[in-house]
């Protein structure tokens, strides 16, 4: 497998920060996977990445990543080592060992915790993941809508217990596997719906992991990166003002030109409306960014009368079939059908 470069320890930073983006307003914080990623790298070396179509159609390819509120993580780190614990079960249980691993879901802190799985476990990243943006859930899967289970799959706490499950449907794997990260401290990390490399090919979302790295890269530069930020996700600002009013699930930010914007949220952005008028719906990707540096703004971390840009951007093609917008729906993001 040969692969189109290695992610070295220096280049943690910018690909975490431009994975923000893609959080959709969640996702937690990057630098705790950061730092995770860079000791790994520094103790194993740099991890290849390759393009899906690199792998045979045999191989074992498991995606990883974390279930639970992120922000566990600020309060109680991990050890270090759940994630490859948790790929060591799934392993045994499947009896063959991975080839290589992918983000299961594109958030800054998963994909750094994927990557410091690849460089802990040696093994390369796949260039791509399984939602193409924050999604709610395990069951909001691109890997899900071109039928791959998400079993069996492996929940590691940082206190070395371990949890395989094997379900009859993905629902019911959402279900159990929440009820016992809250037994597990409130946040597990995960291995799961494992894939062969010719599933691959057709599951995941390809180039995420470049594409964080090309938004990282243009949030460091002087050149407005706001507007390199829209040209890179093929979006657009859809306004720029002042956040006039904080709210469970809703803030209202105020243009200068005497517009009001709704933005919805509940796990991840939802929707942006203006004067109730809707101009972007999940799973369209949505971030709030600094207008001058496009650091994303988690919502957590926005304040009254803060200055704030709202991107938005299309969603993966998988996105827009029927069945996409009907996961979506399900899991409470998308808008409902009209009429």
């Amino acid at each position: 497998m040969q692969p189109t470069r290695m992610i070295a320890a220096d280049d943690v930073e910018t690909l975490a920060l431009g994975a923000a983006v893609l959080a959709c307003g969640s996702g937690g914080d990057p630098q705790i996977g950061a730092l995770l990623a860079r000791l790994a790298i520094a103790q194993h070396g740099p991890v290849p990445l390759i393009a899906a179509d690199a792998l045979p159609d045999d191989a074992l390819v498991v995606p990883a990543g974390m279930l639970g509120d992120p922000a566990i993580l600020s309060e109680k780190p991990p050890q270090g080592d759940e994630l490859v614990q948790a790929l060591h079960v799934l392993e045994r249980a499947l009896n063959r060992p991975a080839a290589a691993v992918v983000c299961a879901g594109s958030f800054g802190l998963n994909l750094t915790l994927a990557l410091s799985l690849a460089a802990a476990a040696r093994l390369p990243i796949i260039d791509g993941d399984g939602t193409g943006r924050a999604m709610p859930g395990l069951r909001a899967s691109g890997l899900a809508l071109t039928g791959v289970s998400a079993t069996p799959m492996v929940l590691c706490d940082d206190k070395g217990n371990n949890l395989t499950i094997e379900t009859v449907s993905d629902d019911w794997a959402d279900r159990l596997a929440r009820t016992a990260s809250a037994e597990m401290g409130g946040a597990a990390m995960m291995t799961l719906y494992p894939m062969t490399g010719a599933q691959t090919r057709t599951a995941v979302i390809r180039d995420t992991v470049s594409l964080s790295t090309r938004l990282g890269t243009a949030m460091r530069s002087d050149d407005a990166p706001a507007a390199a930020l829209a040209r890179m996700l093929d979006g657009q600002i859809l306004t720029t003002g002042r956040v006039l009013r904080l709210h469970p699930g809703q803030v209202w930010i105020g243009a200068a030109d005497g517009n009001n914007y709704e933005v919805r949220f509940s796990d991840v952005l939802s929707g942006v409306t203006q004067n109730g008028q809707p101009l972007a719906v999940a799973p369209q990707g949505i971030a709030l960014i600094d207008p001058v540096s496009a650091r994303p703004v988690p919502v957590a971390g926005l304040m009254p009368d803060q200055r704030i840009s709202v991107l938005a951007w299309p969603a993966a093609p998988v996105w827009s079939s029927a069945a996409g917008l009907a996961m979506a729906r399900t899991n409470g993001i998308a808008a409902p059908q009209r009429g």
